[in-house]
């Protein structure tokens, strides 16, 4: 599954900019669970340079469900 957002300069990620890229059963489901994971990161933490805010804007997440533990 791939999913894909953008940040802003604070790097917090935009709250509308979550976007899927993969189509399959389950894959809407995971999709949403993964943005609100990383909406919920956003809450400053994170301290990425600002002079490479370009090369870090955009983040696209690879999932692999061969690799997942269901617990």
């Amino acid at each position: 599954m791939k999913n894909a957002f953008s940040l802003d300069r604070d790097a917090t990620p935009e709250a509308d900019s979550g976007m899927l890229l993969s189509k399959g059963e389950g894959i809407a489901q995971a999709s949403a669970t993964t943005k609100r994971a990383v909406l919920r990161c956003g809450n400053g933490e994170c301290t990425l340079p600002v002079e490479k805010y370009e090369q870090w804007r955009n983040i696209e997440l690879t999932f692999t469900p061969e690799r997942t533990i269901l617990r």
